[in-house]
């Protein structure tokens, strides 16, 4: 329970968070040398209980009218509003995607579709990748479909630039206009390729961070 971890934390001074598997023994620990005085068990966690959600609460406990402030070493050392520690949330990976809007003369779009397995299976996307240290991403969006498609582009004027969020990372789109000078598409992580009229792109699924860039587009 949330309310007895905390109250064990702030009588202890546990200066770990109680999540990691060492602490929560110790805690287990601190509450049974807590029990051996008593023949009522279920009382006393009631009590415990009680007390952290009364009194020993998250914000502000009020230690003026506890009745075991005597006995808290948090109290003594001033840091009952520090217990218990609170994990460190990781921060969210952040990347920055280099992607072309391939033309040709006849003005059709270059479109690339995702294997069927894995993050956004299946869709179809404009073709590009994570930018690496020390490159522009304009340098990665001519590097990325020189790997993906085996061709040659001039990357040209951005397009826009689209900031959107998955379940454990962020990414930012940036979206180039490009110009296709040379090769013939071939895909190589991707399992198709084909070159699409604008007006026939919506059509196509595409993720949304994608959508987005057509919606700019058309």
């Amino acid at each position: 329970d949330g309310n007895v971890k905390r109250v064990l934390c702030r009588l202890y001074n546990v200066d770990e968070a109680p999540q990691k598997s060492a602490v929560e023994k110790a805690l287990w620990a601190f509450s049974e040398t807590l029990l051996e005085p008593t023949n009522d068990p279920w009382t006393h966690n009631q009590a415990i209980m009680e007390l952290g959600a009364t009194v020993c609460t998250p914000n502000k406990p009020k230690c003026e009218q506890c009745p075991v402030q005597s006995l808290c070493d948090a109290f003594s050392e001033g840091t009952q509003t520090e217990r218990p520690v609170k994990v460190a949330k990781k921060k969210t990976p952040h990347h920055h995607i280099g992607v072309g809007v391939i033309s040709r003369k006849d003005g059709r779009i270059l479109i690339q579709r995702r294997p069927p397995q894995g993050l956004l299976g299946g869709l179809w996307e404009f073709p590009g990748g994570k930018q690496e240290d020390h490159e522009t991403v304009e340098e990665t969006v001519k590097r990325e479909i020189t790997e993906e498609l085996e061709i040659e582009v001039e990357v040209g004027e951005l397009i826009a630039i689209v900031k959107h969020a998955y379940s454990h990372f962020k990414i930012t789109l940036h979206a180039y206009h490009c110009c296709y000078m040379s090769g013939d598409p071939t895909p190589r992580a991707a399992t198709d390729c084909r070159w699409v009229p604008l007006e026939q792109l919506e059509e196509y699924a595409f993720p949304k961070a994608n959508k987005r860039i057509l919606d700019v587009l058309t």
